[in-house]
C-alpha cells in the first residue's frame, strides 16, 4: 500500500485513520485497492512520500464517524493478532449466527436512540459487518418483552413516519 493513513471526510471533518485500523470496513477495503491497482499501473514516481488517500463519507455525520472510528479501534486492538480469515469463512460469514457483545461494546452502544441508529446506519453504509451485527443484536436485547407501542416511543417511530411521509 503506497499510504498506510487514510483520511476519511465527514461533512467538513477529515477523520485520519490508519488502514489497519479502518480495513475492517469492506467498503473503504475494496475502495482503497481499487485505488491502489489503479495506482500502481500509473506509478511513475519512485522514492516519493505518498499522499494519504482522502475519501469522502457523505452518508455519515461527523459525530457518527467518531463513533464509528472508536469503535473500529478498539475492535483493531482486540482482534489485530487474529489471522485473517480465509475464503472459506468469509463465505461462512453471510450465515446467520449468534451475535456475543463484548462488555466494551456493550457501554459504547448505551447511548440514546437516535445514536444507535445513526451506528446502524454508518455500519451499513461502510460495510462493517461485525460493528452492525453487534448493534443489531444490542437493539434486539433492548426490545426485548417491550410492547409495540414502548418500542415506537423508544425509537421515535411515529415522528420519523410523519416526517417521511411529510417530505414525499
Amino acid at each position: 500500500m503506497s499510504s498506510d493513513t487514510i483520511v476519511l471526510v465527514a461533512g467538513e471533518e477529515q477523520f485520519p485513520v490508519k488502514f489497519e485500523v479502518i480495513k475492517v470496513s469492506k467498503y473503504i477495503n475494496n475502495l482503497v485497492k481499487n485505488l491502489q491497482n489503479e495506482e500502481d499501473k500509473d506509478s511513475d514516481s519512485e522514492g516519493e512520500e505518498p499522499e494519504p488517500i482522502e475519501i469522502p463519507i457523505q452518508e455519515v455525520t461527523p459525530e457518527t464517524m467518531k463513533k464509528v472510528l472508536k469503535w473500529c479501534e478498539h475492535h483493531y486492538q482486540v482482534h489485530k493478532n487474529d489471522p485473517p480469515p480465509s475464503d472459506e469463512e468469509e463465505e461462512e460469514d453471510n450465515e446467520i449466527k449468534p451475535v456475543l457483545l463484548e462488555p466494551w461494546e456493550r457501554r459504547f452502544l448505551d447511548t440514546d436512540s437516535k445514536t444507535i441508529q445513526n451506528i446502524i446506519m454508518a455500519a451499513n453504509y461502510l460495510n462493517i459487518k461485525p460493528l452492525l451485527n453487534a448493534s443489531c443484536r444490542f437493539v434486539a436485547e433492548m426490545v426485548r418483552g417491550c410492547s409495540p407501542k414502548e418500542i415506537i416511543e423508544a425509537f421515535n417511530a411515529v415522528q420519523a413516519a410523519n416526517e417521511a411521509k411529510s417530505t414525499k
